[in-house]
């Protein structure tokens, strides 16, 4: 599975993942069955929240992974965002493609991932590079 770089954000209440147009390699669409992913990750450039959501593009199975840093108070608003929503959406360049009912699971999941990146930040006293982290983890997890 590859790994493609979105960036999360909050629009009307709602949380989104935007793909940038030059970051893809063909149609991106979410096909039945898509699920979100969420991982509490410890990397050389500090501990990040990666929250993705399982897509297809150019016929290939893809992870559209966002990272956040967890103590960044904006982190927190996606979060509650997402409850109290309880979707997420897929888009490209800002345009909607697609959108995830979650779960009581994925959002327990969600959260319980936060709480352990926090304690994570915690242990390793230094501040997340945010992109120094997600291109580390895009490069050694793309499979």
């Amino acid at each position: 599975m590859f790994i493609v770089r979105g960036y999360l954000r909050l629009s009307n209440g709602s949380v989104v993942i935007d793909v940038k147009g030059e970051d893809l390699w063909g149609e991106v669409s979410l096909p039945r069955g898509s699920r979100t992913t969420g991982l509490a990750i410890s990397t050389p450039h500090g501990c990040v929240i990666v929250i993705g959501i399982d897509a297809l593009m150019g016929g290939e199975k893809v992870l559209i992974a966002s990272f956040l840093d967890p103590l960044d108070p904006a982190t927190l608003g996606i979060i509650e965002g997402a409850s109290k929503s309880r979707r997420i959406s897929l888009a490209r360049n800002g345009a909607i493609l697609g959108t995830l009912d979650l779960s009581e699971s994925d959002l327990e999941k969600m959260e319980y991932v936060a709480s352990k990146t926090r304690e994570c930040m915690k242990m390793q006293d230094k501040p997340v590079d945010l992109e120094l982290a997600a291109q580390w983890f895009i490069e050694n997890f793309n499979l």
